[in-house]
């Protein structure tokens, strides 16, 4: 009997404070009487990668995060907005590494989305770039020559760039006269001593270890070795023959005049 009358004053204690505007939330309330209050703080990511750049057919390319949150729901991982990877979050883990070798050559988007059991959210993006391998190389490309034959130090250079440097060819007049291995950034020269007298198509042809090649032709002019005997004097050398030339000449018209004003009339 005591029961009911206190199951009475309790009904009528809410009936009154529902009366008067007073209200009472039960959801918050749990069978052990713990009320559960939300988290207000989202999932932090704590490590994330930079954006990445590799080079096609190269290994050891990974994405690596870790996170936090005291109630994680869900970690999702998306590749140009299509979902790649999910984890339901059954043992709350910290972190996931993504390895991402055998891509193809292009520009790929990697986004994270960290999720709690409150709906809030964080997102870590990153850009992957692939670059092919398959680079055509790059070679220097010196001006034409001007040369004078039998001059030991007639010579040329070129030098060539690329990741799979492999032979070189130079040709004369479009037969092979030098060849060889090359490697990257280290100058090619080719001595041009035994050149003669005349014109020539000087061409070089630079291939790598992937069959790429590239080309460059130089234009030389050989003048004959005696002209370099060809010498002039000085300026000064010059000004000062000149100078003697004028004066001596004055003297000469000097002569010719005071010998005719004096001559005496025949």
């Amino acid at each position: 009997m005591q029961s009911n009358s206190f199951v009475s004053i309790v009904v009528g204690i809410l009936l009154i404070a529902t009366t008067i505007g007073i209200q009472f939330d039960f959801s918050r309330v749990v069978g052990n009487h713990n009320a559960i209050l939300q988290d207000t703080q989202p999932p932090e990511i704590t490590v994330e990668p930079e954006d990445l750049i590799y080079e096609e057919g190269t290994t050891g390319h990974n994405l690596y995060w870790e996170y936090f949150d005291e109630d994680l729901a869900s970690v999702n991982l998306y590749l140009d907005g299509a979902l790649i990877f999910t984890d339901a979050v059954i043992d709350n883990p910290t972190s996931l590494t993504w390895n991402v070798d055998g891509l193809s050559v292009g520009a790929y988007n990697y986004t994270l989305y960290i999720d709690d059991v409150f709906s809030q959210s964080a997102v870590s993006e990153v850009v992957v770039i692939v670059y092919p391998t398959d680079q055509i190389p790059v070679v220097s490309t010196p001006s034409d020559l001007f040369l004078f034959a039998g001059d030991l130090t007639n010579s040329i250079s070129w030098v060539g760039i690329d990741s799979d440097p492999n032979t070189y060819s130079v040709y004369l007049n479009g037969t092979v006269f030098d060849s060889g291995t090359w490697t990257a950034g280290t100058p090619i020269f080719v001595s041009l001593s035994f050149l003669g007298y005349g014109f020539y198509n000087l061409t070089i042809v630079l291939a790598d270890d992937l069959g790429n090649s590239v080309s460059d032709t130089v234009f030389v002019y050989v003048f004959p070795s005696t002209m370099l005997m060809i010498t002039l004097p000085p300026l000064f050398d010059v000004v000062v023959i000149i100078c003697i030339g004028i004066e001596l000449g004055g003297v000469v018209l000097v002569a010719i005049l005071a010998k005719t004003k004096y001559k005496s009339p025949s």
